[in-house]
């Protein structure tokens, strides 16, 4: 039996001291290890204390947390995620570049036994809270995300050798908690969605429409990102199984039809120049900067035609490419081609993270996008308020909460009526067009 299911009631404190801050420099293997950010890059961040209380035990399926920043009190009820979307022996392949194989890479299994994460999983829907729970040399940790919009914030336990090294009670039970970096962000192209946007119209419909859909999703984890995790695919593989059960999160408000997404497989690039439609998508006098069409139409041309004489693997709908949002993509944030899950060309998407949750919201457009929903303000005209915006807007609007409109739900009903997303039927996929 899992202790971390009987965990006692836990609080996230305020630092006593007048600090909130680590009284020490951070080097930058500490600021990508803590952060995911180099040394020059650590976020305005505040030090917590966890403390739990035997005398107040949770119940099994519940552990409430309470915790304070800047004076503000949180309390997240968390239950544990009864649906995971990356199973424990999920393949990851390490991608290199090797000039002596025919398309110029190799790929390299994994360990699953290197990669396997401890903890569990929790979540409360109505904080938007998704963290990982582990116990650790007796002492229980806390990473992930919580809040929304504008408040979303990362929590981030400490290192372990910070209390390991010599006695020092102010810091075992420590965490850091900051903000997901908030930047003004549009979406793809409106040109793009619109092209798209008539194949619902003329498909076939199926007998009966799909009440569960699993989009099955295949990760490419770009070079500039995979540093940000200093090349450590364990806590990789750490954060993407945070950051797709949070994206998961936002589906699972969806009634009709049931969203559950799976991630069926991730390849991790070692280098800038093994996947050539990312690397010739970088602007050639600004290597900073990436040409989003070029990403996605040069992706739907390597996965149609290269991808599967390289790797005999089958089993996803769709490939999604994250790439750090440090690139300059002229201020897009994310793109996908509307209605494509299930295509056997253009079933592809990218997203622009910084390893600190920031692309969470642009995955749940995108997703959107590929699952055949439009922007809401050109099909959809459902009215925005002050407080609640629109996952499907076609910009970020810093407000208190996403909702989906009643538009993008009834967009996705039809579309779970017809063939062309007949490929979510199921949670697994053994052919290929």
């Amino acid at each position: 039996m899992n202790p971390l299911l009987y965990l006692p009631v836990l609080y996230f404190l305020s630092c006593e001291t007048a600090s909130t801050k680590f009284d020490r420099q951070f080097t930058d293997e500490e600021a990508l290890k803590i952060f995911h950010r180099h040394q020059d890059n650590i976020p305005n961040y505040h030090k917590t204390h966890l403390k739990t209380h035997s005398s107040n035990r949770a119940k099994r399926d519940v552990r409430p947390v309470e915790f304070e920043i800047d004076g503000e009190t949180y309390r997240l009820n968390l239950q544990p995620i009864k649906y995971d979307v990356m199973s424990t022996d999920i393949p990851v392949w390490i991608a290199e570049t090797d000039p002596n194989k025919p398309t110029g890479r190799t790929f390299k299994r994994v360990d699953p036994k290197s990669i396997k994460i401890n903890g569990l999983v929790y979540q409360d829907a109505e904080n938007a809270a998704t963290l990982l729970a582990y116990y650790k040399n007796d002492y229980i940790h806390y990473d992930g995300i919580f809040g929304e919009s504008s408040k979303s914030r990362v929590v981030r336990s400490i290192l372990e050798k910070w209390y390991t090294r010599e006695p020092m009670d102010h810091l075992i039970d420590s965490h850091v908690v900051y903000d997901v970096e908030s930047k003004f962000k549009s979406h793809e192209d409106e040109e793009l969605v619109k092209s798209m946007m008539h194949i619902k119209e003329n498909v076939e419909r199926l007998k009966e429409p799909l009440d569960v859909m699993y989009p099955k999703l295949l990760l490419v984890i770009e070079y500039e990102l995979f540093k940000l995790f200093n090349e450590d695919v364990q806590e990789l593989i750490r954060y993407q199984t945070l950051l797709w059960n949070a994206i998961n999160l936002k589906y699972r408000s969806v009634e009709s039809p049931k969203i559950k997404l799976v991630i069926t497989g991730i390849v991790i690039a070692k280098d800038y120049t093994v996947f050539p439609y990312i690397y010739n998508a970088r602007n050639e006098t600004e290597m900073n900067s990436i040409n989003h069409l070029k990403l996605l139409v040069g992706g739907a041309e390597y996965f149609k035609e290269v991808f599967p004489k390289e790797l005999d693997f089958k089993n996803y709908d769709s490939s999604i490419t994250l790439i750090s949002s440090t690139y300059d993509t002229n201020g897009v944030a994310g793109s996908a081609f509307p209605g494509q899950i299930c295509g056997d060309y253009y079933n592809i998407g990218f997203i622009g993270d910084d390893a600190n949750f920031d692309g969470l919201f642009t995955a749940v457009h995108e997703i959107g996008h590929l699952l055949n929903l439009p922007h809401d303000g050109t099909v959809c005209k459902d009215k925005y308020n002050e407080s609640i915006g629109h996952i499907m807007a076609p910009q970020t609007h810093w407000v208190e909460k996403y909702v989906w409109s009643k538009c993008s739900i009834a967009v996705l009903q039809d579309f779970a009526s017809r063939k062309i997303a007949e490929c979510t039927k199921f949670s697994r996929r053994t052919e290929r067009p």
